[in-house]
């Protein structure tokens, strides 16, 4: 009786199983790209990133971190990114680098 109640119990957690690593999978790779652009760090409570200037080699200090989270089940974020309440509303500053001369 006991082997039958695992058996059934087993089955019932395969398809979690799956869509965990699938999730999981798709975490890491989200969490990769975004370290090819950002400084992350790894911190007690999860992780953290720099949007500051330096990230860019600015002499500007001041120092902004923002949180990288799991994304919440049931949505199709992937991931979430918890910027500080002094940094919400502004403007995006987008920077393009040309390999170019300058004239």
């Amino acid at each position: 009786a006991l082997d039958v109640a695992s058996k059934i119990l087993r089955k019932g957690a395969e398809p979690f199983k799956r869509l965990s690593s699938q999730t999981d999978h798709k975490f890491y790779r989200a969490l990769y790209d975004l370290r090819r652009r950002w400084i992350l760090r790894r911190t007690a409570n999860g992780v953290s990133g720099d949007l500051s200037y330096r990230s860019a080699d600015s002499l500007y200090a001041q120092s902004v971190q923002f949180e990288v989270h799991k994304g919440i089940e049931g949505t199709n974020d992937i991931l979430s990114v918890v910027v500080p309440q002094e940094l919400r509303g502004r403007s995006e500053v987008v920077i393009f680098l040309a390999d170019r001369p300058i004239k």
